[in-house]
């Protein structure tokens, strides 16, 4: 009788635990069985452009912190295809949970994307914590991703090419480009080209034409593009409170270096494409993207290559344009709650840190960017992300080819600058419905 007594005892106890034991599972008390549903747990399955081994090593702190939590797989897509086999897995039910886009890309894969409510994210936190171009992230219905990392454009010069021409430092102005462009341009009798100042003026041959337009668009003050409600509008026609089209300034402006005839003429349509150019030691000057630094290292280490602050308006105003890359939630994502919870610690300032310095590129968190690195490249990539801007793309290939279309037009003589603004105004909104 005490035997079967100590039985019960025993079984009700083993009962009893494992009951409890239950009850924390469920809740997910217990780290290591947290189920993806209720609570955080299981796996988030992460796309992104960035190689495996990169990406493995920015996350390995990550990683390691986080395992008792849930797991993260991330797969690698090329840039060129992520979209196109995004929209595949997405209707063959396999999808990614989340995805690191650039964003240009946004709206073209709105309908794709679950906005993080600003109860779980308030947009004052938001606003605080990263930089300014991180506000192209804010739509009525939530924030549509949150920032990793950002890829500022830049002016790459040839030092030796400068001080050759007693110049002791890169233009910091327009105005002072005006008078680099006179010392640093060569032309022959014929007025063909022999050494060129900066690459401006053209689309065939300058890769970041539309990039460099939009640059000058926006620092004479207009955004085009504007997110109203979750509907974009192009405001590329509107004008400034002067009554000026800022957009017609910055078209004249740029088309002012391809002209000929003009005292800025330093660059032609029969020139190499602009960063060969510069390659080669023929021109002085080059717009760039800071993630071009190594390949342009790489590819002639004999140059004597710094890097500066892209000229602005005055010595007072400060804007770049910026390529901004963030992580979104899918709306298909099959782990929400953990995919949430994953994307809000992607982009602390520990992972945001540990991308940047692994990319070589400046990270979005303003806690990171109050005192700059002591490499004087990096020191001016984190210095341009601090007011670097950007714009919503309805589609990044098509806009490109509106853009080019854009400055042949202007140059062509058929069409005034005016209307041929309007026309791709009209042309980016079509895209924009």
């Amino acid at each position: 009788m005490n035997n079967l007594n100590t039985f019960q005892i025993v079984l009700l106890a083993c009962l009893g635990f494992i009951a409890f034991l239950a009850v924390l599972i469920f809740a997910g008390v217990i780290p290591g069985f947290r189920g993806p549903t209720g609570g955080v747990g299981g796996t988030v399955v992460l796309w992104g452009p960035i190689p495996d081994e990169t990406m493995n090593s920015a996350l390995k702190v990550f990683q390691a912190q986080y395992k008792s939590e849930f797991t993260l797989t991330y797969i690698y897509q090329d840039p060129r295809s992520l979209e196109a086999n995004l929209v595949e897995a997405l209707a063959a039910g396999r999808g990614p949970d989340l995805v690191i886009f650039p964003h240009t890309s946004l709206i073209k894969r709105l309908e794709n994307i679950s906005p993080l409510a600003y109860k779980s994210y308030p947009q004052l936190q938001f606003n605080n914590n990263f930089i300014r171009e991180s506000k192209l992230y804010l739509a009525d219905s939530g924030i549509l991703a949150l920032p990793l990392y950002l890829d500022p454009l830049v002016l790459y010069y040839n030092s030796d090419l400068l001080s050759a021409a007693r110049l002791v430092e890169p233009p910091k102005t327009w105005k002072e480009l005006e008078g680099a462009a006179k010392a640093l341009t060569q032309v022959d009798q014929n007025n063909n080209l022999l050494a060129s100042a900066i690459a401006l003026g053209k689309a065939n041959n300058i890769a970041n034409a539309k990039d460099i337009l939009s640059l000058l668009i926006m620092q004479a003050g207009n955004p085009i593009t504007v997110l109203e409600g979750d509907k974009l509008n192009v405001v590329l026609t509107q004008s400034s409170d002067g009554g000026k089209n800022p957009a017609v300034d910055a078209l004249d402006f740029f088309n002012r270096f391809s002209n000929s005839s003009n005292t800025l003429y330093s660059w032609s349509g029969a020139q190499p494409e602009a960063r060969d150019a510069f390659l080669r030691g023929t021109v002085a000057m080059y717009l760039g993207y800071a993630s071009e630094y190594n390949l342009i290292r790489r590819q002639n280490p004999q140059l004597n290559i710094e890097v500066g602050v892209v000229p602005q308006l005055t010595k007072n105003s400060a804007v770049t344009v910026g390529r901004l890359f963030g992580v979104s939630l899918m709306r298909e994502s099959k782990n929400p709650v953990t995919a949430v919870r994953a994307m809000t610690l992607l982009s602390g300032a520990t992972t945001d840190q540990s991308l940047a310095t692994t990319l070589e590129l400046a990270p979005t968190r303003k806690d990171l960017l109050r005192s700059f690195p002591k490499d004087p490249t990096q020191s001016v990539f984190y210095q341009s992300a601090i007011f670097s801007s950007g714009w919503l793309d309805p589609d990044l290939n098509e806009s490109k080819k509106i853009f080019q279309k854009m400055i042949e037009n202007s140059q062509s003589g058929a069409t005034a600058t005016t209307e041929t603004i309007k026309r791709a105004q009209e042309e980016l909104q079509l895209l924009s419905n």
